[in-house]
């Protein structure tokens, strides 16, 4: 694409921007976390140039799986009036008019069935798909023994450094092979902690947004608030989901990330660029009892298993009701915030706690899926142009337009949860334990505390045998990658 004509898109591409308004940083209070907004970098970095190329109409084909925010914030086949359905349309449109292409999409429910249907036309070498957005794990070690999948490095136009991009894609790499990436045009879905302001208020606790900024939130602080919150309110004398508590969340993978929030890896690539699994250290084992306190000790915390009927982003209802007011911490994926939109409850969001106050920044471990290319692929150079593209629309107006979906009622009126996201989303990192399967021991918070156990030590005595193994057999895959 010419400078002209480039110029001419991305200014129509600008003028769709929602812009999220937070001018002023808010003010430090001590520690070392520097919070600021990035709502001005979002809207300044470098054109991108492209060739001049008209592609006569092609159909460039996405193959997605029918799962998260692929299904309610990816694609808009018309104009509805609705903010983050037109933006997405109009993103869409402009990248089609300016190459000449016409997007065409084939959305799967089943997990495995990316990987089936990839994996048959890469085989039938028909070229039938020009992109793919997969889970955030499954199957994506399988996606790679199977050496179905384009080294993003050498996807010609990707720029890696720009803003645009997810600074933590070189995590993914090993051994110089990149399979999966994001950037702006992936929505990404970590997970949070919503906190009730009027509880905050009616027990006079410190503003958690202070803690944050101060750089003094951490898990520590957050049991002791949640401590002194619980009440039995029916007064029957039993604690169930009549009552109040001070932490309440699902039992499951929420927890996982808890980790990475204290500033560990379950998986790193070692000097040698073997995929290896870190050992355990005191840090983790003190946490994992801080968590078993606060979840197990004098009713601070109402959790539950997994169920549907339960889940927010179906419609569901958790059995304690935080849209009721029934609890002052919700762990909870930051989806999850539209289905709080018409509550009554002021509520704010935060990223998860620290490990202490010396820890440099907040940490979220990012669940969102990943884009790769088949390997058979027949223009990548087409590929390297559309991905750029739909990545610096996605900064300048998909995302600003995300924050309002999430902001939106009450909680619009409260800038300090639009810098809280800034401070999620920029923080939001990838773990190979997650991505690449790190197994039974990336999964050792939820399983741990789902029975009731805080022996790391036998854990990991149980487990890491075979998880490891496990990894090393993706990495003799990444060895043989392209070969």
């Amino acid at each position: 694409m010419g400078k002209s004509k480039l110029a001419s898109v991305l200014c129509a591409l600008l003028a769709l921007c929602f812009f999220v308004s937070c001018a002023q940083d808010l003010p430090q209070t001590g520690g070392e976390t520097a919070v600021t907004s990035d709502a001005a970098e979002t809207a300044e970095f470098a054109e991108p140039d492209y060739p001049d190329n008209d592609y006569g109409g092609r159909a460039f084909n996405i193959l997605y799986l029918e799962w998260g925010t692929y299904q309610h914030y990816f694609f808009a086949d018309e104009l509805t009036g609705e903010s983050m359905n037109d933006t997405l349309h109009k993103r869409q449109t402009a990248v089609e008019e300016a190459l000449n292409i016409e997007f065409t999409r084939q959305g799967v429910t089943g997990h495995y069935d990316v990987k089936s249907n990839l994996s048959a036309s890469v085989h039938a070498g028909d070229g039938g798909y020009d992109l793919v957005l997969a889970h955030c794990y499954i199957p994506l070690t399988a996606m790679i023994t199977e050496n179905l999948l384009y080294n993003w490095y050498d996807i010609p136009f990707i720029d890696m450094t720009a803003v645009y991009w997810n600074s933590y894609n070189d995590r993914l790499a090993v051994n110089g092979i990149l399979p999966y990436a994001s950037s702006d045009y992936i929505i990404t879905d970590p997970n949070s902690v919503f906190f009730n302001k009027d509880l905050v208020r009616a027990y006079n606790l410190r503003s958690p947004y202070d803690q944050v900024t101060g750089g003094q939130w951490t898990w520590t602080g957050l049991t002791e608030m949640a401590r002194g919150v619980s009440e039995d309110l029916d007064g029957n004398g039993v604690f169930d989901e009549n009552d109040q508590y001070g932490f309440m969340g699902e039992l499951g993978w929420q927890f996982d990330g808890i980790r990475n929030a204290i500033g560990e890896k379950v998986v790193s690539v070692d000097t040698d660029g073997r995929l290896v699994i870190n050992p355990y250290t005191e840090k983790t084992a003190e946490v994992v009892n801080q968590i078993y306190d606060l979840l197990y000790t004098d009713n601070t915390s109402f959790t539950w298993g997994y169920s549907e009927v339960y889940d927010p982003n179906h419609g569901g209802i958790p059995p304690v009701d935080f849209g009721q007011g029934q609890a002052l911490f919700y762990l909870v994926p930051l989806s999850s915030a539209r289905a709080y939109r018409a509550t009554e409850v002021d509520f704010g969001i935060l990223p998860f706690p620290k490990y202490d106050e010396a820890q440099e920044r907040y940490i979220t471990t990012n669940w969102s899926g990943l884009m790769c290319v088949p390997v058979t692929v027949t223009d990548p150079e087409l590929v390297g142009i559309v991905c750029e593209m739909l990545a610096v629309e996605g900064r300048k107006s998909v995302r600003p337009a995300y924050y309002d979906v999430l902001l939106a009622s009450k909680i619009a009126r409260d800038n300090e949860s639009v810098v809280m996201l800034d401070i999620i989303y920029d923080n939001c990192e990838y773990d190979l334990g997650l991505n690449y399967g790190g197994g039974n021991i990336w999964y050792m918070m939820s399983q741990l505390m789902t029975a009731k156990d805080t022996n790391i030590a036998s854990f990991f005595e149980k487990n890491l045998k075979q998880d490891q193994l496990n990894l090393d057999k993706l990495h003799e895959a990444f060895l043989e990658y392209g070969a």
